[in-house]
């Protein structure tokens, strides 16, 4: 064969060769560029084609399950499980005329797409399961109702998967709880002191036990569930034609028969849930001791506002935990939406400097924490309105603005600070908060005389605290009997010195003498007290050159010390005085938590 750049040299026989090759070609390649452009034009009807054949493969599946191979059948109910929510019309049209074992695997992949999908395609395929099997028949109405508990634990894990994989610390103690089996939801309900319940592996709330069997009951008994005859294949397909178009509102609302029992479910849970004691020390573990999960949001997060929204399936979500980031509106409106988050902590953030909108905080949350933080005086208005009674501030300063605003929550009953200095401003806020029950003062500097003051006006209000300086001992001389004996002795040394006789004379009333001391029942050792040579059966008489007559006494004098400070000490040693110099300590973190 001659080269082409040799044709017109070539001999006649050869140059027709070559046209004829050309030719060939030449028709070849306008051949492909045609069958191009055809594809071109027709890639609607190629996806229709695709669509059919899509069709095609839900069918063939259909058919295989009833195929003599067992590991055929198996294959294919997993593959129309992956067809997702796009092969429920097929499987329901095909349970009308399937085998009983066809029937049985179209329910069971029904309910795994459901479990697997998201809450429109639960709710979708829940429709579907109900128009396949009437739900009068109690056991049906139990396995959807477990349905829906596996559904929302499945939920529940993968979001927790999203959070942890974007930089969040979820902290879930039900984590490693298994899903219940549809079949156990019927019974096996047991009551624990009370107030829980166990139903399978899960540990449920009572009241959230109550609100589910009350939803169960409404649906059993609501009318448009009563049981139907059996469906044609045309209102079959009208139906199932409806649910799938409809919103997930309207197919929420087939299935729950109220919108509002969600919510109740919610509200009922974050309230038992939500009765943490802030004054416990450890809030992780305390939330933790009441079955709620936390979320800890630092500067390691990584998800968009968007991403929070699986903050929301996380059903016993109870905290959430903001530390060293720059809070956004619409990052707060998100993860706050959440009806179960009853606790807010946070910590050394950056608030919005515009308001918020209400939205942007936690509907029922009843507890606050604020550590590190610069207080925007918005934020304390806001709880004015809110359902908050537990309030708590460490190393947080307060304006006289923020005092102002704190003293208009008429909710709150327990207040806490810690590492803060307690003054006179603070005194007042406590006196005027007419709701308080509790004070906590951890780590707190503070004036003792303000402090006795505050429990003249207010002799009720419970007053906790934990100073930062330790010396080592324990005595006897504790709890509310001392200190009221104390309080009364003191009363009537004072009605003694008032009311003299005709001499001038103070009336005798048998009193013991003032400052007779607190014993010491125990030596911690190690302790600055140790060291000092105290021992167990000393009674202190005085401290820091300030008479002493119970324990309370002691421990205010120490209240104003910290780690390092010294103080003379006054004590009785088998009825003689002594004296020594004592190096107070550092109080075990241990004891404060």
């Amino acid at each position: 064969m001659s080269h082409p750049f040799c044709i017109m040299n070539a001999p006649a026989s050869a140059r027709q060769h070559d046209r004829v090759r050309r030719g060939y070609i030449t028709t070849l390649m306008l051949t492909i560029g045609v069958n191009l452009f055809s594809l071109g034009l027709c890639s609607g009807t190629t996806n229709a084609a695709q669509a059919e054949s899509s069709d095609t493969d839900v069918g063939k599946l259909l058919t295989q399950l009833d195929a003599q191979n067992y590991q055929v059948r198996e294959t294919a109910a997993d593959q129309l499980a992956g067809q997702g929510i796009d092969s429920l019309k097929p499987m329901a049209l095909h349970s009308l005329t399937s085998s009983p074992e066809s029937a049985w695997r179209i329910r069971s992949i029904i309910e795994k797409i459901g479990i697997a999908g998201d809450e429109d395609t639960f709710y979708k395929s829940t429709g579907v399961l109900r128009l396949l099997y009437p739900l009068d028949d109690a056991g049906t109405t139990a396995r959807l109702e477990g349905l829906r508990q596996q559904w929302k634990l499945t939920r529940k894990k993968n979001a927790i998967k999203r959070l942890r994989e974007l930089g969040a610390t979820i902290s879930d103690p039900l984590g490693d709880q298994t899903a219940v089996a549809p079949q156990a939801l019927g019974g096996g309900r047991m009551v624990i002191n009370g107030r829980l319940i166990v139903n399978g592996q899960q540990v449920l709330g009572q009241q959230q036990v109550n609100s589910a069997s009350t939803r169960t009951d409404k649906i059993a008994n609501n009318s448009s569930l009563r049981k139907r005859k059996s469906l044609t294949d045309r209102e079959l397909i009208e139906q199932v034609d409806e649910l799938l178009a409809a919103d997930l509102a309207t197919n929420r609302e087939r299935i729950l028969g109220s919108d509002d029992a969600e919510t109740a479910i919610g509200q009922a849970q974050g309230s038992l849930l939500g009765q943490n004691d802030p004054f416990a020390g450890n809030a992780l573990r305390t939330n933790q001791f009441r079955f709620g999960a936390m979320a800890l949001l630092d500067d390691k997060f990584r998800g968009s506002p968007n991403d929070l929204k699986s903050l929301h399936a996380i059903n016993n979500l109870t905290l959430i935990h903001w530390k060293d980031r720059k809070l956004s509106t619409s990052e707060m409106a998100i993860a706050h939406k959440s009806s179960t988050v009853t606790r807010l902590h946070i910590e050394n953030c950056k608030f919005p400097n515009k308001p918020p909108p209400e939205s942007a905080w936690p509907r029922f949350a009843t507890h606050y924490e604020f550590v590190n933080q610069t207080i925007p005086i918005y934020a304390i208005e806001r709880l004015s309105g809110s359902a908050i009674t537990s309030l708590k501030f460490s190393k947080c300063a307060a304006s006289e603005k923020l005092h102002q605003e704190l003293r208009q929550i008429d909710s709150l009953s327990q207040l806490a600070l810690e590492d803060t200095f307690v003054d006179e401003q603070w005194f007042e806020s406590f006196a005027k908060l007419g709701s308080l029950t509790r004070i906590n003062l951890t780590l707190c500097k503070f004036n003792s005389d303000e402090y006795r003051k505050l429990k003249r006006i207010r002799p009720n209000l419970r007053i906790d605290f934990t100073p930062s300086a330790f010396l080592g001992i324990r005595s006897p001389d504790l709890g509310g009997a001392n200190v009221q004996r104390a309080r009364m002795l003191a009363r009537m040394r004072a009605a003694q010195q008032a009311k003299p006789d005709q001499q001038g004379n103070a009336p005798e009333l048998d009193l013991p003498a003032a400052g007779v001391g607190c014993s010491i029942s125990e030596v911690v050792a190690n302790s600055g007290a140790e060291k000092a040579g105290l021992k167990a059966g000393d009674v202190i008489v005085k401290l820091g050159g300030k008479p002493i007559t119970i324990f309370e006494d002691i421990r205010l004098i120490i209240a104003q010390q910290r780690a390092g400070d010294k103080l003379d000490v006054e004590f009785a040693r088998e009825g003689q005085a002594k004296k020594t110099t004592i190096e107070l300590g550092s109080f075990p973190k241990s004891a404060i938590q």
